[in-house]
């Protein structure tokens, strides 16, 4: 008997599952996770718990259990005079178990998470798989899908920080690769920088600077407008203070860009030094020194005599001088030209 012909390959038919069981297509259908899925949602997972543990405080923690009184132990019962056998009631001191373990270590509780890592290590973690994947992991595992609903889940504020630590890890570990990639959530990083909670604000902050680092200086013309857009006199101060710490960073790493574009730079720091907030005042005085002090730019080097403007309370005659020397100065800033016609003062 000749054996019938086989049918056609088929690459979307499902696996043979025997006893009826389910079966999972394998053509990419909706119940088939592929092992970078499944690793994505094992760091994330990770790392939220280890933020999680990190960011409760100690003090919220449960107490230990009193121990239980114990009662003063009755009069030794006599031996027996001669031979026989020696009957001990349940419970006597015979039975006694050995003695509750007591310190930091009765309950088995640890400072990390069930992995046995603490947070930076988890957002570590994450950035050296992408770098070892490769920057294509971020769209094909859905990474950058979660980490921009994580950011935004007002919900949930272990999501948040969890969110912005491994941004921060991506840019730190990962290198310019994923800079295309990161750029383009800078105004949530800003964002959560004047986020509800602390411990998200201390994370968004890190995400900033760790970006503020990655940026190639080709790429600050574009990425800009976002940072001064920050410093608006509508956003709350901690997003202008970040904005301007950007600013401060982006002088040392990239200062042929920061010349460039000193005349949209200028009139923001110069609103900054006069903010209602005390924080706000300082970081915009640094980023306004560090952006003059950069050399190489013909329109810079007579502005340099004007830093003293930066701090007129110093001056003997309270800083009349210095401040119309600084208005003059922004107004040939808002140019295409730094105003480098501005005097020096006296």
């Amino acid at each position: 008997m000749l054996r019938p012909s086989a049918s056609a390959f088929n690459p979307s038919a499902s696996i043979f599952v025997p006893n009826g069981a389910a079966t999972r297509p394998l053509g990419g259908g909706s119940n088939f996770s592929s092992p970078e899925v499944a690793a994505i949602e094992d760091l994330l997972g990770r790392l939220s718990l280890a933020v999680k543990e990190e960011s409760t405080p100690a003090a919220a923690k449960p107490a230990p259990k009193p121990m239980a009184s114990v009662a003063p132990a009755g009069p030794k019962p006599a031996a027996p005079a001669t031979g026989g056998i020696k009957i001990i009631k349940a419970g006597g001191p015979a039975a006694a178990g050995a003695p509750a373990p007591s310190g930091p270590w009765a309950s088995g509780a640890t400072s990390k998470g069930s992995g046995g890592i603490g947070r930076d290590k988890a957002a570590q973690e994450v950035g050296e798989y992408v770098k070892a994947r490769g920057v294509s992991v971020l769209k094909t595992s859905g990474l950058l899908r979660k980490l921009a609903v994580m950011a935004d889940d007002q919900n949930n504020t272990v999501a948040r920080e969890a969110a912005m630590w491994a941004c921060a890890s991506l840019c730190d570990e990962a290198g310019s690769a994923v800079e295309p990639f990161m750029a383009p959530m800078l105004p949530v990083f800003l964002e959560r920088l004047a986020d509800k909670a602390t411990s998200v604000r201390g994370a968004a902050d890190a995400a900033c600077q760790a970006l503020a680092r990655l940026l190639h200086p080709e790429a600050v013309p574009r990425s800009l407008p976002a940072i001064l857009a920050g410093t608006s006199p509508s956003r709350k101060w901690q997003s202008k203070e970040g904005a301007f710490k950007m600013i401060s960073t982006l002088c040392e790493t990239a200062p042929d860009a920061v010349q460039a574009a000193l005349p949209d730079i200028v009139p923001v720091v110069s609103d900054g030094m006069v903010d209602a907030r005390d924080e706000v005042k300082v970081v915009a005085v640094a980023a306004a020194e560090a952006a003059f002090a950069l050399a190489g730019n013909r329109d810079n080097r007579s502005l340099h005599p004007l830093l003293p403007v930066l701090h007129p309370e110093t001056q003997g005659d309270g800083g009349s001088h210095h401040q119309a020397q600084w208005h003059d100065l922004r107004a040939g800033c808002r140019g295409p030209r730094v105003g480098s016609h501005v005097p020096p003062p006296h």
